[in-house]
């Protein structure tokens, strides 16, 4: 798996050999959506949830986000997600690229979103991006809509990968943010919600 474009370009990310551990987010999803998200990643803060490796945000980073959060739970796939983030700021560092902020947070994502510390980020937009197992992705969607309220009013835009399953689900809405895209890839669908203005 290596990085598709950017700053980071054909950077090799490390990558577990259990795929039941994680599910990374596919080369030709990540090529499509963060292609279309070009503008609104563009200094940025990258929120990745269910982060696994780090390619979303990494990719994110590459493309010209000033700084990243990655949410991850599981311990082993955070060793390695620190060693991908490593060799990525090396790489940014020789191009004299220093994000704002970079950092790990091994925890479950309703911890998590007490931990942001998202203060110093109020006048940057964020841009939200979670991939959460299928058979998780309601109890996430429930975990996120008790949060939104907490969260700084310059986040702008939220992105989900789920499965198609998910699309015509009753359950499936955020509540004061609209429905800004959907795109579907065989079985994975991923959407995007902007706040209501």
């Amino acid at each position: 798996m290596k990085i598709i474009a950017g700053a980071l370009k054909g950077m090799k990310l490390l990558a577990l050999k259990d795929e039941l551990t994680t599910r990374p987010t596919s080369a030709k999803v990540r090529e499509a959506i963060l292609h279309k998200l070009n503008e609104d990643i563009q200094e940025a803060i990258f929120i990745d949830f269910f982060s696994g490796t780090g390619a979303i945000g990494l990719e994110a980073l590459s493309r010209g986000a000033s700084g990243c959060y990655f949410i991850e739970k599981d311990l082993s796939v955070v060793k390695l997600l620190k060693k991908n983030i490593d060799l990525a700021s090396q790489r940014l560092g020789k191009q004299e690229i220093y994000p704002k902020t970079l950092r790990v947070l091994c925890l479950p994502a309703a911890k998590a979103f007490r931990s942001l510390s998202l203060e110093a980020h109020r006048k940057s937009p964020i841009v939200l991006w979670a991939d959460p197992p299928y058979k998780d992705f309601l109890l996430w969607l429930k975990v996120l809509q008790a949060e939104l309220s907490n969260l700084p009013s310059s986040l702008i835009l939220i992105v989900m990968e789920l499965s198609v399953d998910y699309l015509k689900h009753p359950d499936f809405i955020l509540s004061s943010w609209n429905k800004d895209f959907e795109k579907v890839y065989g079985s994975t669908a991923v959407v995007g919600f902007r706040k209501n203005i």
